[in-house]
């Protein structure tokens, strides 16, 4: 819906020019809704400019905190976060030597991996941009009627 008070605003701005030349009243009104269109659609363009600017964000402050941690030391964060431990781990996939390499920025974690705690599983995933980060799902998934729980 055009709003009168904005027409009749176009309309006293207009220049005063022979009436056969001046644009028609539903040439202005498509003007407008053409305009109104232009400022949606840069607006929309504004909000995901600024969603991947935030998504970013996150990810370099995530690698931030990542850079320079040993594999070992992102695991146990994993593991705290299920309220596990290391003392927990049944198996694992990884020699030594890959539980103690660092964690860099642009190599990501470099080994494919399992681990194995009684309740958990512990693995590595990548996304789209190859960046990688340490996921885990329950050992005993549980089923109901519609599925997984």
């Amino acid at each position: 819906m055009i709003d009168k008070h904005l027409m009749e605003q176009i309309e006293a701005e207009m220049p005063k020019i022979p009436l056969a030349d001046q644009p028609s009243r539903e040439q202005w009104h498509k003007y407008y809704e053409d305009v109104e269109a232009q400022k949606e659609e840069m607006a929309a363009r504004y909000e995901e400019k600024c969603r991947l600017r935030r998504i970013a964000a996150v990810e370099k402050e995530h690698k931030r905190q990542l850079h320079g941690k040993s594999l070992k030391t992102l695991l146990i964060e994993e593991l705290s976060q299920h309220d596990e431990t290391w003392e927990d781990v049944l198996y694992t996939t990884l020699k030594t030597t890959q539980l103690e390499e660092k964690y860099l920025d642009n190599e990501g974690i470099a080994h494919p991996f399992l681990l194995w705690t009684e309740n958990r599983v512990y693995t590595v995933t990548t996304n789209d941009c190859d960046d990688t980060w340490i996921v885990s799902l329950p050992r005993n998934i549980q089923m109901n009627d519609e599925g997984f729980i």
